[in-house]
């Protein structure tokens, strides 16, 4: 080599990067490859600079009412989205959050979870109804069979989406967290080693790459590292179980209602693995949904009553 210069061997987990051995995860300069700097809104994590939702934990003092939804809250509501969609069964609609007007909107052929969330993708309403995943075309107005071949027992589980184009569901028998790569149609699964029970609760976090789960009813509480596939066990719900209303903001932080009976609402904090409450909520958590929208608020409802609550 000219002048002799020898690259370095660098150890497993860094990588050379002119001459110098650099972990290009973890180094903020360095996100997933030599010279890689995130945005002052992105993170890095899991090798990949990734968009920070933005919100710090603090929420405001009181819920307002919005109206009368279904079951069933979307996910996830990125910023700018003018609707939400919501549904359970052969109900579908959406909510028009300017106007705060609802709409009924054809049904998919195959129905939506019970108990789930549907998730909004690459243009696409989707949900993971085993053995079914179908998709909605927001601007064409239709609905799709996308697979018929989901393996597993449905748990009436909500379907989110990372940030990776990856849409998560979960299945029994046995127990499974179930990924769908929309880009190249490939189903993995996961299996868990834990039972999460049926109506299973998910959330995805930008800020750790992972999914978060439970089921309703279920004291156990779990995290799912997408990088490492590795299962943690994490502090249970301060009421001893999750009830079915659970989303995530994507930035660190969870909500959940209290367990069944009263108006109690948690936030999880995934740095800390400490759950604190926030106001109560209007409405109980037995048998409703929530969903965080990324202007700025957490949406609740229960029977289809339907509050919001200040998110900063």
């Amino acid at each position: 080599m000219d002048g002799g210069c020898v690259p370095p061997m660098c150890p497993s987990g860094l990588t050379d990067c002119a001459g110098e051995c650099v972990d290009t995860e973890h180094d903020p300069a360095n996100c997933g490859g030599c010279g890689v700097v995130c945005g002052a809104s992105e993170a890095c994590s899991a090798g990949r600079c990734r968009a920070l939702r933005g919100f710090s934990g603090e929420t405001g003092d009181t819920w307002e009412a919005v109206g009368s939804l279904g079951r069933g809250l979307q996910d996830f509501v990125p910023a700018g989205e003018a609707f939400m969609y919501y549904g359970s069964g052969t109900t579908f609609a959406r909510l028009d959050i300017a106007a705060g007007t609802t709409g009924a909107l054809t049904s998919s052929p195959r129905g939506l979870a019970g108990w789930g969330s549907p998730t909004l993708s690459g243009g696409f309403i989707w949900e993971i109804v085993p053995p079914y995943i179908v998709r909605y075309d927001v601007a064409a107005g239709t609905w799709s069979e996308v697979r018929a071949d989901v393996m597993g027992a449905s748990t009436s589980a909500m379907t989110v989406a990372d940030d990776d184009g990856n849409l998560w569901g979960y299945t029994r028998s046995p127990e499974r967290l179930v990924r769908y790569e929309i880009a190249t149609d490939t189903l993995t699964y996961f299996p868990t080693g834990v039972s999460a029970g049926t109506q299973t609760r998910l959330g995805y976090d930008a800020t750790t790459h992972s999914v978060y789960f439970s089921g309703a009813f279920n004291p156990g509480f779990y995290r799912f590292d997408i990088a490492t596939e590795a299962i943690t066990t994490l502090t249970p719900h301060p009421e001893g179980r999750v009830s079915d209303t659970f989303c995530a903001d994507r930035s660190g932080h969870i909500y959940a209602a209290g367990d069944c009976g009263g108006p109690s609402y948690f936030q999880y904090d995934i740095a800390t693995d400490t759950w604190s409450p926030i106001p109560d909520s209007p409405l109980g958590g037995c048998n409703g949904s929530c969903s965080v929208h990324e202007d700025g608020w957490l949406y609740t409802e229960d029977f289809g009553d339907t509050h919001r609550l200040r998110l900063f």
